[in-house]
């Protein structure tokens, strides 16, 4: 398995997997289930405007060859939350994957990659 950043054409598989694992989280509490499309028009649209946000964002995918395992999505946090902060936005794992500490591995990972900015 390795660890990449996410383009988009592998976005849309961490989308498909966000929306997955939505729908079996909410166990049907909600009566209107996410749409790929606009989840995936949305985080295409976060992934390019970080320069504009003054935000570095990191989003990251395990993949088992060329299949998604897991997935994170990380940003610097408000700063009046704190200056030096970051945020998962979201992190997914595939069902038949889970148990093997990947979303351990993707924390990591965020943390080594905020941490190397000094912000």
């Amino acid at each position: 398995m390795n660890i990449r950043r996410l383009d988009e054409k592998t976005l849309k598989a961490a989308i498909q997997l966000k929306v997955k694992s939505w729908q079996e989280e909410s166990a049907g509490r909600f009566d209107e289930p996410l749409d790929d499309r606009e989840e995936y028009d949305f985080y295409r649209h976060w992934m390019q405007s970080e320069k504009a946000h003054q935000d570095r964002r990191l989003m990251l995918g395990v993949f088992d060859n060329e299949k998604l395992a897991a997935t994170l999505f990380a940003s610097f946090a408000e700063v009046e939350d704190d200056p030096k902060a970051f945020e998962i936005n979201g992190i997914f794992v595939e069902k038949s994957y889970r148990g093997r500490q990947l979303s351990l591995v993707l924390i990591r990972e965020a943390l080594i990659f905020y941490q190397a900015l000094n912000k």
